[in-house]
């Protein structure tokens, strides 16, 4: 092995990459590097070749990108959407059981997308379009409700939070019906 390529191999396989070389001089394929004085020794190369079988999720699972994304995003959306959330308008009014039953929906769907995720089961991308139009549906219904007063800096929050994690689960139910199977 030519010096100062082993850490670089290392990482290289720690990322899941195929390492191809390094190629020696004498060895069949050894080539002068590119732009090298005509008759020089060939040089070590270090390459990645596509990645292979194992790269690919198995079939009938999420990619591990996919599974990471809705897994963390759907309890990261949550936590940040109820961290900011103010006080109600009126904090001694009872509050709805509608209300109530729509936000166990909401926190059902974000522990079940999370679950499924970590296993990378597909039903992950369906509970996580569960779990961001919930979380819309619960942003738009506070202040029409007149649960808060008015929006605010809190409300475009949760809009962008929740309309974006819908838009990052839509498009890995996208990614994975159409991936071959």
């Amino acid at each position: 092995m030519a010096e100062g390529t082993g850490d670089r191999e290392d990482a290289m396989v720690q990322h899941g990459a195929t390492l191809v070389g390094p190629e020696r001089p004498g060895q069949a394929g050894g080539q002068p590097p590119s732009g090298a004085a005509p008759g020089a020794a060939p040089g070590p190369t270090l390459g990645l070749a596509p990645p292979g079988p194992d790269a690919r999720p198995e079939r009938g699972r999420l990619d591990r990108g996919t599974a990471l994304r809705i897994g963390v995003g759907a309890p990261a959306m949550a936590v940040v959407n109820i961290l900011v959330e103010p006080l109600p308008a009126d904090p001694q009014a009872p509050v709805p059981v509608l209300a109530t039953a729509l936000f166990l929906v909401f926190i059902t769907a974000v522990v079940a997308t999370a679950t499924t995720a970590a296993r990378r089961l597909p039903r992950a991308l369906g509970w996580a379009m569960l779990a961001g139009a919930m979380a819309v549906v619960l942003a738009v219904a506070c202040p029409l409700s007149g649960h808060h007063a008015g929006v605010g800096w809190w409300w475009y929050t949760q809009m962008a939070l929740s309309t974006g994690f819908l838009a990052v689960a839509a498009r890995g139910l996208r990614q994975h019906r159409s991936a071959p199977s």
